[in-house]
């Protein structure tokens, strides 16, 4: 008898030991995925939320460890507590230690398009790349290159037809759970605190045309402007023509009006996955802002001697920096630089605008046209690119061959997956055309070329491309059409990611001796599979 209560009771601490080992596996696992969206970039972030995490579970912060893996985008949770025996204890074994343990791995929104402080050209520092930032109105045309943000379909183009652009509503408001189009958002990563203030160039839509023919002085008239508020060089910052400082704002489709542009800056959360629930920052320092077009001989209005409201407001935005945002002393973390045009803006003469206006989608706006820009960011420790999603217009010229920065990819979440490109109207180039090759990072460990690269064309396949290399592709061929490159990530790939300048894909652009790369194109950029997983 005295045998057979030892053994019930040796059962009893055994299902106690499973049942308390689910438990600590339970809250190993949730604290390890909550914890792994901060990494790599923010080890401190991560470790708090998975110790929070695994607090709110049961587990306080002495009985859980935290540590890195070895790989960056990885995180590692170990729950260890000792476990009262109900009958064990007869024989001299009080407790019995648990240790159960979770790893997780997160590959969020790819960065695209810089590891710099800017994203797009700055004439006025000689950061030189012929390349901006893009934003259409609704009333555009896909076809013409903006993927997301323009709704009008006047030609084919992929996912076009019928009601419009079916990939305009891509967004989900969290609040109401409705089909809606927030615009661009662009990351702003802050790794040590500091003042931050965020810039635009040229955040107006002024009407230039593509290569700022339009609307524009000559240059002999330019170098007459005199004074502060037109900068260094004014006879070639306001002359018409393509020079470094033209953005070339386009008025295709224009015919319901020309767009209004808002900036706002949201501020890190916990959710790094979504922009959309981060807050809107809404300080004296740092607003949304409104900016309105302006379509008028700029001969007229850029002289000093006028001192009209369009005048005053052309010379302090036209072809400049203006400040959208400054935040002193700002925490670290990921901020978020969201851009639309289909907001509305109860008065859009005053720049400052409520919240409410501009985080509201107003489907009745129906602008069209492009306004081309770029982001500055100073202050701290900080990079600024693109969310998963870069939308730019390039006006280099056909004797140039631009590298451009195009998404990076850290080991951890992208060994042994598939980095897979979309390149929407990239060989619209005017009579000539243009080769694309993707350029493995030149700190990794693969090579001067990727290999097994496979592609398609408005979903069809193209076979394989040893190089990476899309040859001689052309408008009458590529115009609105998506380009779908896979490329094979392999399982020991590694670079250089503690850096912020490393482990960036770059693509080359190689134009033929008719191309008038006057282009606009929305490239896009993913780690296949789940972003956020258990892997142990």
């Amino acid at each position: 008898m005295v045998v057979l209560l030892g053994f019930c009771g040796f059962a009893v601490d055994i299902s106690n030991w499973w049942l308390q080992a689910q438990r600590q596996q339970r809250a190993a696992d949730a604290a390890a995925l909550a914890g792994v969206v901060f990494m790599p970039d923010s080890y401190s972030n991560a470790e708090a939320v998975a110790l929070s995490t695994a607090s709110q579970n049961g587990y306080p912060s002495g009985s859980v460890g935290v540590s890195t893996t070895g790989r960056p985008t990885q995180l590692r949770v170990q729950v260890e507590r000792s476990v009262r025996n109900f009958f064990g204890s007869i024989l001299g074994v009080n407790t019995t230690r648990i240790r159960r343990s979770a790893v997780a791995e997160y590959q969020g929104s790819v960065p695209m398009g810089s590891p710099e402080r800017y994203l797009g050209q700055d004439p006025d520092r000689n950061h030189l790349q012929r390349l901006w930032v893009n934003i259409a109105g609704k009333a555009a045309n896909k076809q013409s290159g903006d993927r997301y943000t323009a709704n009008g379909c006047g030609a084919s183009a992929y996912l076009c037809g019928g009601g419009g652009n079916q990939e305009y509503l891509k967004d989900v408001d969290p609040a109401t759970g409705n089909r809606t189009n927030e615009g661009y958002f662009f990351a702003i990563r802050v790794t040590s605190p500091g003042d931050l203030n965020v810039q635009i160039y040229d955040p107006a839509y002024i009407s230039t045309g593509d290569t700022c023919t339009s609307n524009m002085p000559d240059a002999a008239t330019a170098a007459t402007y005199v004074g502060p508020e037109f900068g260094d060089n004014p006879g070639q910052r306001y002359a018409g023509g393509n020079t470094i400082y033209c953005t070339g704002d386009q008025d295709l489709n224009v015919g319901s009006g020309r767009p209004d542009t808002a900036y706002l800056v949201r501020a890190p959360d916990l959710t790094p996955w979504t922009e959309l629930d981060n807050p809107v920052i809404n300080t004296a320092s740092c607003r949304p802002q409104n900016f309105r077009p302006v379509s008028a001989n700029l001969a007229t209005l850029l002289p000093a001697t006028n001192t009209s409201p369009d005048a005053v407001y052309v010379r302090e935005v036209f072809h400049r920096w203006v400040t959208v945002c400054s935040i002193p002393n700002a925490p670290v973390g990921d901020y978020y630089l969201q851009v639309r045009t289909n907001h509305r803006p109860s008065n859009p003469a005053n720049r400052n605008i409520p919240v409410s206006e501009a985080v509201r989608y107003d489907p009745t706006v129906n602008t069209g046209g492009h306004n081309r820009f770029s982001i500055r960011v100073d202050g701290g420790t900080v990079g600024v690119f693109g969310s998963g999603r870069l939308p730019i217009y390039v006006n280099s010229n056909a004797t140039t061959t631009p590298t451009f920065h195009l998404a990076r990819v850290t080991p951890g979440g992208a060994q042994g997956r598939n980095l897979k490109l979309q390149f929407f109207d990239i060989g619209d180039v005017g009579n000539g055309s243009v080769t694309m090759r993707v350029i493995p990072p030149p700190d990794s460990n693969i090579g001067s070329n990727f290999s097994g690269c496979s592609y398609r064309v408005n979903g069809v396949s193209q076979g394989t491309t040893s190089t990476c290399t899309l040859a001689n592709m052309s408008g009458g061929s590529y115009q609105g059409g998506l380009v779908d490159v896979t490329i094979p990530i392999p399982n020991n790939y590694s670079c250089s990611y503690q850096t912020a300048t490393g482990c960036w894909v770059k693509v080359q652009m190689s134009f033929n001796s008719g191309a008038t790369p006057t282009d606009t194109t929305t490239w896009t950029a993913a780690i296949d599979g789940d972003p956020v997983r258990l892997v142990e």
